[in-house]
């Protein structure tokens, strides 16, 4: 379906929904009320710990009504966004202040509460890129935000990272390479483009197919890896969260060219590991992270025996539970994850176990490539405890899914949880987990499945397991979404 026509069917779906919804008043309601004397208006709590709703009112049919602000309504633990039609968050959300057009039955809006935002790029098909903005309600459903969309000043955006005060995001951009940087309304989670808008170049070295990004812990420090020149661009932050050219870090080896595809900095800040293609082979390049000045300086590199066939590392993460600090990495061409540990100089050990198929054999295929399995593993999440990872994958031409895994607590090998995989509505790239680690993201990529929604998913407090939501997915309003991020209100 194109774009031209989602628009057109969610205004049909809109003007529907205002001229059937209603009934039934909702908890924190008034009674009473101004304005007509056709249809009411009713606010609910929607789970509201404190306070009153504003007053219920009357409105004849095509009476514009102004959405007011919460009344004296509290959640603990949220933050009042404004007024949605549907409790779940999977109706249409209002603005304070915004107005509508009344339709001919009665009609109860519903509180939003939010714990965070949700972020993720989307590249339209090689037209201008976009940005998605959601709120993350009360419930972990992600709800666009009243401005959903924000233009990501690029053609091709991929990846996303934010600083650690969620102050500051930044959107890596392999066809327009460069940087876009924004900052993060605190009150509203509203992107707004800082000045310059976009940062193309460190220490006077082009950025080329930018593929990956990470903001260092101590929220100093910015690093983007280089795709097609073998390098890795490294920048301060000044004191607005901008970026300032700092120095770049060639990690080719002296016989042949990387192309270095992720980043990730362990939680001490004092290395950084990359995951980069060499010739036919997969290389994680080591780092120690200078304390004063944030450069890279080498540490070796090592290299894990896969599954079989060409490697493309495609995603690394650092996960640091009691028993030390582990290293994972998704091969994307032969569908395998690497597991490493860290030793106490931040060099990597494979551990006893190096590398395992993302999904069970009976999910391997052979489909368009032979010789090959044809099973494609992309972006990995930790979730916060330390206890669990997920990894999306895709299969030849078959709906993408979600593989789950338990974390050994003394050797942080990764095991197949009892049901080792979920389907992701359609198809799956991206993924982040929600801080406080109840709720699950992953982004539809550019696939013919489903290439403009997310999945949601919640996560079982005893298990780790994803679950789909009832609302299992939420548009993006444009196509192609791959990264996507979370950030949680500070409070």
């Amino acid at each position: 379906m194109t774009i031209a026509r989602k628009a057109a069917v969610l205004v049909l779906a809109l003007s529907a929904m205002l001229t059937a919804c209603g009934g039934g008043g909702g908890g924190g309601g008034g009674g009473g009320g101004t304005g007509g004397s056709g249809f009411l208006v009713t606010f609910d709590g929607n789970g509201a710990t404190g306070g009153t709703a504003p007053t219920s009112a009357s409105y004849d049919q095509a009476q514009t009504v102004t959405v007011p602000g919460p009344g004296t309504l509290t959640d603990s633990g949220y933050t009042f966004a404004g007024w949605e039609t549907k409790a779940d968050g999977s109706g249409t959300a209002y603005a304070p202040g915004s107005t509508f057009t009344m339709g001919g039955t009665n009609l109860t809006l519903y509180a939003l509460w939010v714990s965070g935002y949700a972020y993720t790029v989307n590249h339209n098909e090689g037209a201008e890129g976009d940005i998605s903005q959601f709120f993350i309600g009360s419930n972990g459903a992600l709800v666009p935000m009243f401005t959903p969309l924000v233009d990501s000043d690029g053609t091709d955006p991929r990846t996303l990272s934010v600083d650690p005060t969620g102050e500051y995001l930044y959107v890596s951009d392999i066809t327009s390479n460069d940087v876009a940087q924004f900052t993060i309304d605190q009150a509203n989670g509203q992107l707004s483009a800082m000045s310059p808008t976009t940062v193309a170049s460190s220490s006077g070295t082009t950025l080329y197919y930018p593929a990956g990004s990470a903001v260092h812990p101590s929220g100093k420090w910015f690093y983007v890896t280089n795709g097609q020149n073998g390098t890795v661009s490294q920048f301060t932050l000044n004191g607005t969260g901008g970026l300032t050219s700092m120095v770049v870090t060639n990690i080719s080896p002296p016989t042949s060219f990387a192309s270095p595809n992720a980043i990730a900095i362990d939680p001490s800040g004092q290395y950084a590991y990359v995951a980069s293609q060499v010739g036919n082979s997969g290389i994680i390049f080591q780092f120690t992270i200078n304390s004063t000045t944030g450069a890279l300086q080498s540490n070796g590199s090592v290299q894990v025996t896969s599954f079989s066939g060409w490697q493309t590392p495609f995603d690394v993460k650092v996960l640091s539970i009691a028993s030390g600090e582990y290293v994972y990495v998704t091969n994307y061409t032969d569908g395998t994850v690497w597991q490493l540990s860290v030793n106490a100089d931040g060099t990597l050990a494979p551990l006893s176990s190096p590398s395992f198929l993302v999904a069970p054999t009976s999910t391997v295929c052979t489909c368009d490539k032979p010789g090959e399995n044809n099973l494609v593993a992309m972006t990995i999440a930790l979730h916060p405890s330390g206890q669990h990872a997920y990894v999306t994958f895709s299969c030849c031409s078959s709906p993408q899914a979600v593989a789950q895994f338990d974390v050994d607590q003394s050797t942080g090998a990764l095991t197949a949880m009892s049901t080792p995989t979920v389907a992701a509505s359609g198809s799956s790239q991206g993924i982040a987990i929600e801080s406080s680690g109840k709720y699950a993201y992953v982004t539809s990529g550019d696939t013919g499945f489903a290439d403009d929604q997310i999945a949601q998913y919640t996560i079982d407090e005893a298990s780790g397991a994803l679950s789909l939501m009832s609302n299992p997915t939420v548009y993006t309003g444009a196509v192609g979404p791959s990264g996507i991020v979370t950030v949680p209100i500070a409070k």
